[in-house]
């Protein structure tokens, strides 16, 4: 193979890297994108249900990323009930603990 072979192909490889860098990147621009605009989204719904109805709020959990609906009680601020509930919450997060050694990933 030529030196000007080698020489195509390194830059090549190097394109590809350099593509994939960015592609990665943008990936991670949008997601936090997304995860802003839906933090927006869940204190706009909070706002609006709480004009009619004090016993309702939403949230976004941090550990999951998950929205969360919370039913409470108005005069004595007890939970009436959680969507999703918060076992379903935490076998969630331990799951994705646990599971990155399971999982091989490729970037």
């Amino acid at each position: 193979m030529s030196q000007n072979q080698q020489a195509v192909r390194r830059e090549t490889r190097e394109s590809m890297q350099q593509r994939r860098v960015e592609q990665a990147e943008r990936l991670n621009e949008t997601r936090e994108m997304q995860r802003e605009q839906l933090e927006k989204l869940v204190e706009r719904l909070d706002e609006f249900m709480s004009s009619f109805n004090k016993g309702l709020a939403f949230r976004l959990d941090e550990d999951t990323g998950r929205s969360i609906i919370t039913v409470y009680e108005m005069s004595s601020g007890d939970i009436i009930r959680q969507i999703p509930e918060k076992e379903m919450l935490e076998l969630a997060k331990q799951l994705s603990q646990h599971a990155r050694g399971l999982v091989a990933e490729k970037v």
